[in-house]
């Protein structure tokens, strides 16, 4: 039998990982959310306990999980998971500062953002070249992708877009043309982009917004899309990861954790 001391010291070898998400107001991205949520819960482990919070619109907040996490001695560590695609704002400003700041710093682990990750860019690009493939057979010369990013005031993530969106690019085939704008904040904006192209010698024209969750950002880049083409030619809006391929991205997020002790995570300093 175990004393009560060594049942503690088991207990305090309890490890969480704390998925972060932006969260939102608006019923659509949480729907998103909670079938995400459903895939992830599905698949998690009994070695770690899984928790998710939000920087703002939803409850748990952030830093709430945060500072329990940081005041609970019965865990051992804890691996911060931000759902963010780029080190930006949220990144930066609260998210970082916030783990840095714990009183029992060695607890914490902070994962980086997502398009900083390979395995991201093999997933995301997977995901668009599977679901072109599917509803047209492939892809073609006379073919055009326009990625629209949020918007973001931070110069390097900005930057990180068009890195990230030539990447995606390159893994789907560098098949036809590629083009890059943002749906707010920064330029060009993606009816600008649509502007200055000779549309109608492109079959299709491919929008892939930059986003997880459908909500307000991802209506207003597939509306003002399909007004600055106005039948020119034919488009298509690729739905965000999170909806069109919540399992496998489920997958992604929750994997490196089913196990215990597989696998390490570069801490910040």
């Amino acid at each position: 039998m175990l004393s009560e001391k060594n049942k503690e010291n088991q207990r305090g070898r309890q490890n969480r990982v704390v998925f972060v998400f932006h969260g939102s107001p608006t019923k659509i991205y949480r729907e998103d959310f909670e079938n995400l949520k459903e895939h992830i819960t599905k698949i998690s482990s009994k070695w770690i306990k899984v928790d998710f919070c939000f920087i703002e619109h939803q409850e748990p907040s952030f830093s709430d999980i945060i500072e329990e996490i940081d005041s609970d001695e019965y865990t051992n560590h804890a691996f911060i998971d931000p759902v963010f695609i780029f080190r930006a704002g949220h990144m930066i400003q609260d998210i970082e500062p916030k783990v840095m700041s714990t009183k029992n710093r060695y607890k914490f682990f902070l994962k980086p953002a997502l398009a900083d990750r390979e395995p991201f860019a093999d997933l995301y690009s997977c995901f668009i070249k599977n679901y072109i493939e599917k509803k047209f057979g492939g892809i073609d010369e006379n073919s055009a992708f326009l990625f629209v990013g949020r918007g973001t005031s931070d110069t390097y993530a900005a930057g990180d877009l068009y890195k990230f969106s030539r990447i995606l690019w390159e893994k789907i085939g560098k098949k036809g043309h590629m083009f890059v704008s943002f749906a707010e904040v920064n330029n060009p904006l993606p009816q600008e982009v649509l502007s200055t192209i000779n549309l109608e010698k492109f079959d299709n024209i491919f929008v892939v917004p930059i986003l997880m969750f459908r909500g307000y950002v991802e209506k207003k880049i597939a509306q003002e899309c399909r007004n600055s083409i106005d039948g020119k030619t034919n488009i298509e809006i690729i739905p965000p990861i999170a909806y069109a391929y919540a399992e496998n991205f489920a997958k992604f997020l929750i994997r490196p954790y089913l196990f215990p002790f597989k696998h390490i995570y570069t801490d910040i300093k």
